[in-house]
């Protein structure tokens, strides 16, 4: 399961973000924000949100990830295990550098060679330091093109003196998804350049998503948060596009964040789409038809793609239409339907409005909820009501509207 939130602003997006997982938390679920656009420091959470959940930030630049990348992942089916063989291993670090780092085909081919090669012949006990030693052996057979080797040496080298990875191999995954003082962890890439930033983070999804794999079912779901997601690596085989394909049958959940569908066309939108809950911000002027097309086509009988553009441009700051399951009252079933507006007004605790006539953001099972009326309006700043009352500046219900 998946909420994909599209032309968030940043001032947004920890607004969204922060409610939804406070929702998640009081509900005994906890989460992974992993942050490389610097919008989840302490300083920019709500008291609430540190409150509620005990957010804990672990700042990579300061330690390197406790993660093998060369590690063999075992897949189970059917009680039959099938773990990765060296091509295997190769071939996803291989594809993290050739994405990150625009490798050629040839360089990728290379590159496999000398994973393929460090693996059969170390193990799980092969490096990144390993992996220079093997490149730097290529330059002297022949059997691969110096200029080539050298060249990938260079690409990768910023990233292997790094040092990016401690010498041992226990994320401790178990530990940070179960935690019930510390609802939320985040990944901070502050001060780490941006290719090194990349690679880490699908390193890190690949880790996770081989715990899940490992103990992970639908009903034990495990969010994870990735703001500008059209950064990151969207292809059939990478961890996003396993997490958005594969992911809910092991209880990975995501909650994407996006500002521009510049860089998101063909299978790579797509994929996204198969998010189950989308909310559509105020997009730019020159992305209104695009998204009014998208929202034409997710939501057949809504109305044109003209109407849309209405739409769209008729939002305020912090206000979006939301598409995707949630919960109908009146008969305990998730139905979807595009639309239920909410609008956000400055409540103290004695006017906050109580559950029968408010419409929260709520999650359970990792599966995000509404009350549904007939059309969606949200306005930010969002949060969610709590037992003790929420801060000002809250959600609330507008009623129906047409």
């Amino acid at each position: 399961m998946a909420v994909f939130a599209f032309q968030l602003s940043l001032q947004d997006v920890g607004r969204v973000i922060q409610c939804l997982l406070c929702e998640l938390g009081r509900l005994g679920q906890n989460s992974l924000i992993v942050d490389y656009t610097d919008g989840f420091f302490d300083s920019q959470l709500a008291a609430p949100t540190k409150a509620s959940l005990s957010p804990v930030q672990h700042y990579i630049r300061q330690a390197p990830l406790p993660i093998n990348p060369f590690k063999k992942q075992t897949s189970f089916e059917e009680g039959m295990a099938f773990p990765d063989t060296p091509a295997i291993i190769a071939k996803r670090v291989a594809s993290i550098f050739k994405s990150v780092y625009e490798l050629g085909d040839q360089q990728f081919s290379l590159l496999i060679d000398a994973i393929t090669q460090g693996v059969e012949q170390e193990g799980e006990a092969f490096t990144l330091g390993g992996l220079t030693d093997v490149l730097e052996s290529f330059l002297d057979d022949e059997n691969h093109s110096k200029p080539r080797v050298r060249d990938t040496l260079s690409k990768l080298k910023p990233f292997i003196q790094q040092t990016p990875f401690a010498g041992d191999d226990n994320m401790g995954w178990a530990q940070l998804l179960a935690d019930t003082t510390k609802r939320c962890n985040i990944f901070q890439f502050f001060k780490v350049d941006r290719h090194t930033a990349r690679a880490l983070i699908e390193f890190v999804l690949w880790d996770l998503y081989a715990f899940a794999r490992s103990v992970g079912t639908e009903s034990t779901p495990r969010v994870v948060v990735l703001d500008e997601v059209q950064n990151l690596d969207l292809g059939l085989e990478a961890p996003v596009g396993k997490y958005l394909t594969e992911g809910r049958k092991f209880g990975l959940s995501l909650i994407l964040a996006t500002q521009t569908l510049n860089n998101l066309k063909g299978d790579r939108l797509s994929r996204l789409f198969q998010a189950a809950h989308k909310l559509f911000f105020r997009p730019s002027d020159n992305e209104l038809g695009d998204h009014a097309k998208l929202l034409q086509n997710s939501a057949p009988g809504s109305g044109t793609a003209q109407d849309w553009i209405a739409k769209l441009s008729g939002l305020q700051k912090g206000e979006c239409w939301s598409l995707g399951p949630a919960l109908n009252d009146k008969t305990g079933k998730l139905e979807t339907r595009p639309r239920c507006r909410l609008g956000s007004r400055r409540l103290g605790r004695a006017s906050w409005p109580n559950a029968g006539s408010a419409t929260t953001v709520t999650g359970w099972c990792g599966r995000i909820q509404r009350r549904m009326i007939r059309a969606l309006r949200l306005r930010v700043p969002l949060w969610c009501p709590c037992d003790t009352g929420p801060p000002s500046g809250v959600l609330g219900c507008r009623g129906p509207y047409n």
